[in-house]
């Protein structure tokens, strides 16, 4: 969500990063993003069949992990690299995004 929201700040698309993040969040919740990223797909040509079902398509890992931390700092940090690590293993963490 971070990165979505500095993309809309930069492109004077909002007023500030709250009003970015908060739009971000919106078009998740609405499922707008989801129908825009369909359309991309359909765009490039993937077929009809995959986008309308594109989870059933997609690897799972066997097991999830989700790791909160409230507050930025070094335990956030370092959540959120592991989470970006974490295609390199069976477990997937999820932790805090600093913005």
């Amino acid at each position: 969500m971070c990165g979505g929201a500095h993309l809309l700040r930069n492109a004077d698309k909002v007023d500030s990063l709250q009003a970015g993040r908060d739009a971000v969040r919106e078009a998740l919740d609405d499922g707008s993003a989801y129908r825009v990223f369909q359309t991309m797909l359909k765009m490039q040509g993937v077929s009809p069949a995959l986008v309308e079902n594109i989870a059933e398509f997609l690897p799972r890992a066997a097991y999830t992990t989700f790791l909160y931390c409230p507050a930025a700092g070094p335990v956030a940090h370092l959540f959120y690299r592991m989470g970006k690590l974490s295609h390199l293993s069976s477990t997937i963490i999820i932790g805090y995004n600093e913005c």
